[in-house]
This record gives structure tokens, C-alpha cells and sequence, in this order.
């Protein structure tokens, strides 16, 4: 029932899907991997754990078909953020390992294109002719552009191909995106001490996305696209991190507002009057300092006498 040269690219055997290219197919499968990742780690409900595993495995195998380099790293970005609260700093070694993995199979000669992987492992450069013409049509007309049909042609840099496709205002666009959403990062990142429970985990995701997004748009052009799942989920991811930095800034202004826990001495000070007071102070003895000590003993002292 399924045709399976509908869902591959021809001749190449790269998955694709229903999408124009195994490129755009590895981006969306990568951030569909990292939502189901999200899911399983997060999701309270046990017995919904097996379908999230089998989403991220689904997923997984789907973007090796597709051999995008460029959606398998995102997926390793997304993947460090949502797994960091789980295994802190040495989440930094999920790349090493793979680049170790890969290095350690090509010296012992194991062909990882035996099983259709082989663009993982290639070397070339395939990006830095097409961002030289992009850039060479982007300085013959730099008002307007080449038009929408030089995106048919090259679109493996969404910055260069913005200025290429329609001029300075929209390469513009697409960098004011990037400086708004990064500014919001940093807010989330700065108020991510006062985030609780799922709260820090959904900060960590959004950090995450923005990384990776920004980071295959400079070997993508999905931010040009008029409709496009990526920039469908950035508009989703937006409003994520607005909400994150509306509950962050309530929560730290709570805490800048909370009733303080008065200290031994203030304590001590405000109660005195009587030896029962000195009493009910020697409570908070291993608090003070040996000045309050020293004061009180003094004060027992001169009641004594």
C-alpha cells in the first residue's frame, strides 16, 4: 500500500516524506524527536511512557533515513537542554561520544554507509559555494533582492537567503528575530533559579529549541518559508517563553517582597525585659554571634546582682 519511492528522494534513498526534501523532513523529525524525548523524561502519567518511546525511537530512525547532518544536530542540542537537569554538566558529552563513535568506527573500518548513513560520516564542503552566490545576488541587488524564485535554486542559509531572496529589509527581519529571541533567552536563563518542578524543565526545552533553530537556520532557509513547521513551532515557543518570563519575573519579585525570618539578636532585642525573655533567647544561641553573647551574659549579670 505504501510506495516507498514516493517517500524517498530519488536515487539518494534519503527519506522525505511529504515534505520537498530530506533537509526540511530532518529538521521537523529533529524537533519531533526532541518534544517525544521532552514527554518521556517528563510526563507523570506512566502509562503513557511506552507511546512517547516509541514516538522518539519512530523518530529517531526516521531522521538517520533522511542523512541530515543538519537535523541531527539540532537534535543533539534539544537533546543536551532537556536532559541537563537530569545529568547536569556531563550532558556535554553526549557529542563527544558520538564524534568518538564515528572516529572509532572508521578506524577499524566499520562502513557505516552499509546501512544508509554514509552523508554522517562524508566529508566536503557542500555550503560555502551557495552562501557565495547567495551573498554575490544579495550585493547585485540589495534593495529587493533576486526575487522569490532564486530560493528554488539555494536556500542553505535562511540569513543569506532572506537578503538574497528580498533584500535588506527582510535580512533585517530575520536578525531583529534573532536578537529578540536571544534577549529572551537570556531573561529566562537569568530568572531559571525561581522556576519550580515542570516549570524548569519547559525553561530548559525553550532554551533548547531557540539553539537549535537558530543554529540549522544557518545551514537551512525554513525561516524564508512563508508556511513551514519550524517557524509554526517558533511562533508556539515565542509564547512559551513569554509565559516562562511572566512567572519568573512574579516569582522573584515574590521573593524580594517576602517577610524576612528575624534574626537571633532582633529577636532578643525586640523580647527583653525580663530573665524569662534571656531564657527564651538562649533558644537561639548557636544563631548569634559572640558579640550577642557576650551582651547577654553581660545583661544576666547585672540582673543577678
Amino acid at each position: 500500500v505504501v510506495r516507498a519511492k514516493v517517500l524517498t528522494l530519488a536515487g539518494g534513498g534519503r527519506f522525505q516524506g511529504m515534505l520537498s526534501n530530506p533537509q526540511h523532513a530532518g529538521v521537523l523529525l529533529a524537533f519531533l524527536a526532541a518534544l517525544s524525548f521532552f514527554l518521556l523524561v517528563n510526563d507523570r502519567k506512566y502509562v503513557f511512557r511506552p507511546l512517547w518511546s516509541v514516538l522518539a525511537g519512530t523518530n529517531v530512525a526516521l531522521l538517520l533515513w533522511t542523512q541530515s547532518r543538519t537535523g541531527f544536530g539540532m537534535l543533539v542540542i534539544m537533546s543536551m537542554a532537556i536532559f541537563y537537569a537530569r545529568l547536569g554538566a556531563a550532558i556535554i558529552f553526549l557529542p563527544i561520544a558520538g564524534l568518538f563513535f564515528v572516529g572509532v568506527a572508521s578506524v577499524i573500518g566499520v562502513d557505516i554507509g552499509e546501512v544508509g548513513f554514509e552523508r554522517f560520516t562524508r566529508g566536503g564542503d557542500t555550503r560555502t559555494k551557495v552562501w557565495e552566490k547567495m551573498w554575490e545576488q544579495f550585493t547585485e541587488n540589495p534593495l529587493f533582492g533576486a526575487g522569490s524564485q532564486q530560493d528554488a535554486v539555494h536556500s542553505e542559509n535562511s540569513f543569506l537567503l532572506g537578503l538574497a531572496s528580498y533584500g535588506i529589509v527582510m535580512g533585517g527581519l530575520i536578525i531583529l528575530l534573532a536578537f529578540a529571541t536571544g534577549w529572551q533567552v537570556l531573561r529566562v536563563l537569568r530568572l531559571r533559579a525561581y522556576f519550580e518542578g515542570v516549570d524548569r524543565r519547559l525553561a530548559d526545552l525553550y532554551v533548547g529549541f531557540c539553539g537549535a533553530y537558530f543554529a540549522g537556520a544557518l545551514l537551512e532557509g525554513y525561516i524564508v518559508s512563508r508556511v513551514s513547521a519550524p517557524l509554526v513551532l517558533m511562533v508556539i515557543f515565542s509564547g512559551i517563553g513569554g509565559w516562562l518570563v511572566e512567572i519568573g519575573q512574579r516569582r522573584h519579585a515574590e521573593a524580594l517582597h517576602a517577610e524576612p525570618i528575624p534574626s537571633a539578636s532582633d529577636t532578643w532585642l525586640a523580647e527583653q525585659g525580663s530573665p524569662e525573655d534571656f531564657d527564651a533567647a538562649d533558644e537561639y544561641a548557636g544563631y548569634g554571634d559572640e558579640s550577642f553573647h557576650s551582651a547577654l551574659s553581660d545583661s544576666r549579670r547585672r540582673l543577678d546582682d
